[in-house]
This record gives structure tokens, sequence and C-alpha cells, in this order.
């Protein structure tokens, strides 16, 4: 009886009807995947994507478990995928959070499982939620067991500092200061000196200018990062070591007397 409803609507170019029969299709008790999906499609075309969305949830809260492992990911998947296109990010991320939690470990967490989760808790404004999960992703990489010392000689790998940066931006939008200056710091371990103008208000604000000056003078060696020599005297002289600081700025005067700004 469905089909033919729904084969109807189609020949009328109803597909909102269509979509509407099939969602009450899904709703009995011996309706399939296929049954679904079809449903998806039609919502889809007709744009009813968030009364999709819906409805998968629902039905999948009675079959689950009458699905194979392919058939689980790919709905889990369309879950995802419709609740975006709905412009709703929460339900998305919903959805990556249940498969997390379901992962036998972090190490079998997959990179493009960490990217949806992450997009979708940007969008819904739930960054906070996540930052357990990234930290423990993060403590899957060999780069986590060093020290910031040794990462200033290591070569660390893209998708390690990417990381890094997310945890890092995510605690700081967050107020979570400990955790911020924590990340920031081994990013700049690594090189990044793009997050200084985070690092040196959060390293001020826990009294840890000393440990930032440290840094900072374990990084000014690499090409192109002459010039924080003056920027750890700054945060020397922050920390009640004028005198240390003051070496720092005659340095590099006598060898760059055309520093007028400096001078």
């Amino acid at each position: 009886v469905f089909d033919a409803l729904v084969t109807q609507a189609l020949a009328s170019s109803q597909p909102g009807l269509a979509a509407e029969i099939l969602r009450q299709s899904c709703r009995a008790s011996a309706s399939t995947w296929a049954t679904v999906k079809h449903m998806t499609n039609a919502s889809r075309a007709s744009g009813s994507q968030a009364q999709a969305v819906e409805e998968l949830r629902k039905w999948m809260a009675g079959h689950k478990g009458n699905l194979d492992a392919a058939q689980r990911v790919e709905a889990g998947s369309l879950r995802y995928t419709l609740a975006l296109e709905a412009n709703l990010p929460s339900e998305a991320l919903d959805e990556c959070l249940e498969e997390l939690n379901h992962q036998p470990g972090i190490t079998t967490i997959s990179p493009d499982l960490m990217e949806r989760m992450h997009r979708a808790a940007v969008l819904a404004g739930r960054t906070k939620e996540i930052l357990p999960w990234i930290e423990s992703y993060l403590a899957s990489f060999p780069e986590a067991a060093l020290p910031w010392q040794d990462l200033v000689r290591t070569a660390s790998t893209d998708s390690y500092k990417l990381w890094v940066k997310r945890a890092a931006d995510i605690a700081d939008g967050n107020l979570l200061a400990d955790k911020a200056y924590a990340h920031h710091q081994r990013l700049v371990a690594m090189g990044d000196t793009s997050c200084l103008d985070r690092l040196l208000p959060l390293s001020t604000h826990l009294g840890r200018s000393e440990e930032t000056a440290q840094v900072m003078q374990a990084i000014e060696q690499r090409p192109g990062n002459e010039k924080l020599s003056l920027q750890s005297a700054h945060v020397m002289a922050l920390n009640g070591r004028a005198e240390q600081a003051a070496g720092l700025f005659e340095e590099w005067i006598a060898a760059h007397p055309q520093d007028r700004e400096a001078a």
C-alpha cells in the first residue's frame, strides 16, 4: 500500500507527500533499512531533512540491532550528513559522540571521525564537550610522550600540530587557562610562533612567565625567530628579572644597531 501511494505521489510531482508517506512507512514494525534510505532520499528531494533526521533517529532506536556492521556505519553517516543539511549541528555532534563512545579504544578512532566531530562541535558551539576527546586522541601520538624541551628538537607530524592547535583554541575560547597555556606552549616549542600573542598574556596571568621565556629562548635560534629574544626580554622583565632582560636588550642592540624601535 505504501509503495503504491509513494509511486502515485512521485508521479504527480509531489515529493513532499511521498516523503511524508515514507516517514509513516518507517514507523511500521516491518519497515526495513531500504525503506529508511528511500525515505531519506525523498525527504532530501522535498527539502525536509529535519523530519528525516528525526525519523531516522527513532527508527535506529528500535532497529539498530537488525543492521550489520556496514549498515550501521552507513546509518551513522547518513544521520550526520542529514543533520548538517538541516542545520542541526548538535544532532550531527550527538551522532559522532555516540560513535566515539562505542569505540573499543582511542587508538581505533579514525581521523575522519575526529574531523567530523570537530566540525559539528564548532558549528553547534559545543567545543568544550569535545576537548577531552581531542586530548585523549593527542595522547595516542608519539609526540605526546615528549616534554616541550624535546619537541624543540623533534620534527612533529602535521596531524599532531593540527590537533594541538585545535585543543589550544578550544581551551582558550572556553576560558580554560591552564589547558590553553599547556597546548600553546607545545605549539611554540614545535615552531609555531603565531600563538605567542596568546601564550604571553596567559603566562603572565598564570605566573608562568619564566617558563615561557625558557621556551622562547629555546626556539630563537631557528631561522626567522631572531627577534624572539626581544620578546623573551619582555617576559623576563614582567617576571622581575630586570637585569637579565636588560642584558638581552643590550645584546640585541649591539648586534642590530639599526633597530631604533628596540633601542
